[in-house]
């Protein structure tokens, strides 16, 4: 992707990354760096946007693995930050047909919820941050989090399941009988923050400042790991055919036993070749060799 492209998308959806990496980190200062890197991990890729497809779930997927890949590195806490709080105006207009007292048992009920799931594992968050606040279908979920969809349904069915249990307990503490449980997970993932525009104006100047830096670089050379079964094959039946010619004295036998480890070197070979371009996985594990400080 190049800077303009990126720029594009933050303007598009950034408002939506954002949220969601609030809902990820632990602090408004976490969330914002994870946000930058983010986008600045899209530009070192080489892929080209489809904008009938929608690349939001890309972004999401960029925000999540870097969001895991930090954690582990730095042990963060494993919870997710809560929703920022309901402003004034919010509380105000969320139930604008009922009485100050209901809204504030609803608001009330809303809060409990928040942070029951709060208490959730991360496997059964990130999948209902994703659903309730970012409104992804099972399919986009699935590519984000990389796990199949089923999955996801079950960890969606398991998240609700565990809200459920004190839910009823929520119920009759508030007298709220008739809330529907799918409004009020909703309402609690409710958030009304959105990027500073100077951290988006940060965030594109460092876009376009290190587009610059990457041009003058010579290009990344790249090796796929998928070549390396083929490379060991090669490398120990040439050696194979190489032993049976000294050692085996029957000339007919050792040219027989060389013969067999050429045709498995070139069996190797074809079938590396034909299985990468027909299932088109060249790219799945590959190793990127840049030069030192070229990325960040």
């Amino acid at each position: 992707m190049d800077a303009r492209e990126i720029d594009k998308c933050i303007d598009a959806f950034g408002t939506d990354i954002y949220r969601f990496c609030l809902k990820l980190c632990a602090d408004k200062a976490d969330a914002e760096d994870l946000y930058q890197q983010t986008f600045l991990k899209a530009l070192e890729t080489e892929w080209t946007l489809d904008w009938e497809k929608n690349p939001k779930a890309l972004f999401f997927s960029f925000a999540h693995n870097l969001w895991k890949s930090g954690k582990r590195k730095q042990t963060r806490r494993n919870t997710i930050a809560p929703c920022g709080n309901f402003d004034d105006k919010t509380e105000l207009t969320l139930y604008s047909e009922e009485s100050v007292e209901e809204n504030y048992l609803q608001i009330e009920l809303i809060t409990e919820i928040r942070q029951i799931i709060q208490t959730l594992p991360e496997k059964f968050q990130v999948p209902l941050i994703l659903f309730y606040l970012s409104e992804c279908s099972i399919a986009q979920i699935a590519s984000i989090i990389k796990k199949p969809p089923g999955t996801v349904k079950s960890r969606l069915f398991k998240g609700r399941s565990l809200i459920k249990k004190d839910w009823r307990m929520l119920v009759m503490r508030y007298d709220r009988s008739n809330t529907d449980i799918e409004e009020v997970i909703r309402a609690s993932m409710k958030m009304t923050d959105v990027p500073a525009p100077e951290l988006n104006n940060t965030l594109k100047a460092a876009l376009y400042q290190q587009e610059a830096v990457l041009r003058k670089q010579p290009a990344a050379h790249k090796l796929s790991l998928w070549y390396l079964p083929m490379v060991l094959n090669l490398i120990t039946f040439s050696l194979l055919a190489v032993f049976a010619l000294i050692m085996i004295e029957n000339i007919y036998l050792s040219y027989f036993a060389a013969g067999i480890c050429f045709y498995v070197d070139v069996a190797g070979i074809v079938l590396t070749f034909v299985g990468i371009k027909r299932a088109n996985i060249k790219e799945d594990i590959t190793i990127r060799i840049e030069k030192r400080g070229v990325l960040a």
